[in-house]
């Protein structure tokens, strides 16, 4: 049922990508007729078998919709497969791999900031809540034993921030072998010894911990990121989705656009057709510049107004599960090239219709990069731009 479900949405991504859209507002709609209906669901901030039931087999409970707990699980095989071939390596024979989550960050006292996971702890578990830890423990060369150490239930602390997926629905929910509470976390790793550590390197509270212990470690990360550098058929699914709802929220903020509106009005309406339409977020602070303002590389204050015949360029994307579009495009905001903004925007377009023919399996993005520098030198220096030396 699960593999069905991934080939119709491929072949719909390759026909009739409107009807992607509307499939995300009905998953949206779904999930919401189901806790009308008091489903007796587990309580955990996440998607499920109870709240998808017509997307996520009984038997394979989920972590999202597009991505099972079985594909997790054989991502977690590998990057141990990694690990106890680079711990033979160094000649030990115990070694652990600890893999945080992201905390809380906060804007204010008691105003945080949206949660966004870790991308290499979502990686391997799927879960979305902070302050976690996935300890991937050795029992021999071979094998392996999976604990997530998260956050207790505490009724009165979820009143406020929504449920948690608390000790007890950690293997039921995400595949993993054990839950823990968090607290128990500096027990565990204290209680190893003659052992080697593998840390993903962005935790400086699990570094800190093995340092206090007197554990050496080595850095997890390559490990984990040459597994995702290749993506799975539900990744490239997903990242269809988010690269699709982008770009038609992008040419509608191009049909918006008209003389003398703000940029912070497209900014807008860019995260407003994006979240619409599916996405969690944006992926990253847009930017939206007016006229001479787009020559700023990290122009993000989005302020002002843009004025007649002025080009507007909007460097924007968004964050579907976690998977990233950027996309940016240059337009006249009163709908109208004049003649000098005409023949550029066409010399950029050449170059960009170059690169795209140029990507083919085996070209690196080095390759691609030296094919748009011969381009633009063709195109645009000499033409559009003098280069004084």
């Amino acid at each position: 049922m699960a593999v069905y479900q991934r080939k119709h949405i491929s072949s719909i991504l390759q026909t009739r990508p409107l009807q992607i859209l509307h499939l995300l507002k009905n998953r949206s709609t779904t999930r919401t007729n189901l806790m009308l209906r008091k489903y007796k669901a587990i309580e955990a901030d996440q998607t499920n078998s109870w709240t998808y039931p017509d997307m996520i087999p009984k038997n394979e409970v989920a972590s999202t919709p597009e991505i099972l707990t079985s594909e997790y699980r054989l991502r977690r095989n590998k990057l141990m497969l990694s690990v106890a071939n680079a711990t033979k390596d160094i000649g030990s024979k115990k070694y652990v791999a600890v893999i945080a989550a992201n905390p809380v960050y906060y804007m204010a006292p008691d105003v945080p900031y949206p949660y966004r996971q870790n991308s290499d702890f979502l990686y391997l578990t799927g879960f979305q809540e902070p302050d976690a830890v996935l300890v991937l423990e050795s029992t021999d060369l071979t094998c392996y034993k999976s604990i997530l150490f998260v956050r207790e239930k505490n009724p009165q602390q979820e009143l406020w921030d929504g449920p948690r997926c608390g000790v007890e629905n950690v293997s039921e929910l995400f595949g993993i072998d054990e839950g823990c509470s968090i607290n128990k976390l500096p027990e565990y790793l204290s209680a190893w010894h003659n052992c080697t550590f593998w840390v993903n390197n962005l935790s400086t509270k699990i570094q800190n911990l093995l340092h206090s212990f007197r554990r050496e470690y080595f850095d997890l990360s390559s490990f984990i990121h040459s597994l995702r550098i290749i993506k799975s058929s539900s990744e490239i699914d997903l990242m269809k989705l988010s690269a699709i709802t982008a770009s038609r929220a992008m040419a509608e903020t191009m049909k918006a656009s008209n003389a003398g509106i703000s940029e912070a009005f497209l900014h807008a309406y860019f995260e407003f057709e994006c979240r619409k339409n599916g996405a969690d977020a944006l992926a990253y602070p847009p930017v939206v510049a007016g006229g001479r303002r787009a020559n700023i590389l990290h122009y993000t204050k989005n302020s002002q107004l843009i004025v007649d015949d002025e080009l507007v360029l909007v460097d924007a994307g968004c964050d579907y599960r976690c998977y990233s579009s950027d996309i940016s495009r240059t337009w006249p905001i009163n709908g109208r090239f004049n003649r000098a903004q005409r023949q550029l925007y066409e010399a950029i377009l050449d170059v960009q219709e170059t690169c795209i023919k140029a990507c083919k399996p085996g070209i690196s993005l080095n390759d691609l990069y030296v094919i748009m520098q011969k381009q633009l030198e063709s195109n645009v220096v000499g033409k559009f731009i003098l280069l004084v030396i």
